[in-house]
């Protein structure tokens, strides 16, 4: 079945997964410490940072803009992937990291191409926090081992 969202409801949902991938790296940093604790401390914070910025720009939308149906976005599969990257026991804090990233990043470009036409702010916000993703697997990357 297609998954449908309006701009509110999939801004909310993003939200959300912000906030566990940012659970996940206030855990991750507990668990590693070192240079790549102290990574994943700072991306924990700018995970805090984005949820304000989304849910800023969110708000700052015109309500009838709101109520347009927004699909072909797999929030679900999405969601379901982080969940499954942050359990998995064969990879290390790092891979995961880097894996969720990327699922991160392919999402929000995803999603700033949808809604442009709607909140043209909230899209490149969007397109400039999948830039971000994009910067911290490279970060990432210098860590792997």
């Amino acid at each position: 079945m297609e998954e449908k969202y309006t701009y509110s409801t999939l801004m909310t949902k993003i939200v959300e997964i912000e906030r566990r991938i940012g659970g996940f790296y206030e855990k991750a940093s507990r668990a590693r410490g070192g240079e790549v604790g102290e990574l994943f401390k700072k991306y924990a914070a700018e995970a805090r940072d984005r949820i304000d910025r989304i849910i800023q720009a969110k708000q700052m939308s015109v309500l009838e803009m709101t109520l347009e149906t927004i699909t072909n976005i797999p929030i679900k599969q999405s969601t379901r992937e982080i969940e499954e990257i942050i359990k998995d026991k064969g990879m290390t804090v790092v891979e995961k990291a880097v894996e969720i990233e990327r699922k991160i990043l392919e999402l929000y470009k995803m999603v700033s191409e949808k809604i442009y036409f709607m909140s043209m702010d909230a899209a490149t916000l969007l397109d400039e926090l999948s830039k971000k993703a994009k910067t911290r697997i490279n970060q990432l990357q210098t860590h792997k081992a």
